[in-house]
């Protein structure tokens, strides 16, 4: 039964996991305004259990600090942004996002967990594709920061 279970949960990875491999959909280009906002996120995962049956268990993420990206920390954003590692680990509590915006309409976003060092990068509105029969979403890449990026992005957060 245990493999029954294993080969679901393979196929169901490998059918909804995958992801685009490069970040060239990603550009520094056609947006107007760009935020930086840090949360504060209370999870199942983040956060110590409570020995209270009762106490609710959903997910709560608050604001901690917003802030407008300068044109010169968005050049120095992605030239870190190319350099990410093509790795990732499992994480969903992302609680650092930098979202572009074109007409205050979101364009692409980028996720990140200080916790794990785990970046998502991702664009609005794009289609996924089939290929050999499995699903690719080619707007979406899953990887981690390096030292040189995490030191950055603690810059960004402390100005």
């Amino acid at each position: 039964m245990k493999f029954i279970y294993f080969v679901i949960f393979l196929k169901s990875t490998i059918l909804f996991g995958q992801q685009s491999t490069d970040i060239n959909f990603f550009k520094n280009l056609d947006f107007d305004n760009v935020k930086l906002t840090v949360f504060s996120i209370k999870s199942k995962t983040s956060s110590a259990p409570s020995f209270n049956l009762e106490e609710n268990t959903t997910e709560v993420k608050k604001i901690k600090k917003e802030k407008k990206l300068s044109e010169k920390e968005i050049c120095k954003l992605f030239k870190h942004i190319k350099k990410v590692e093509n790795k990732h680990v499992l994480d969903s509590d992302y609680d650092i996002n930098i979202a572009f915006f074109e007409n205050n309409k979101l364009i692409q976003e980028i996720d990140i967990s200080s916790f794990s060092k785990n970046i998502k990068l991702k664009k609005a509105n794009c289609k996924k594709t089939l290929s050999d029969g499995y699903e690719i979403d080619p707007c979406l890449f899953l990887g981690s920061m390096t030292s040189k990026q995490e030191k950055f992005i603690s810059k960004l957060l402390k100005n």
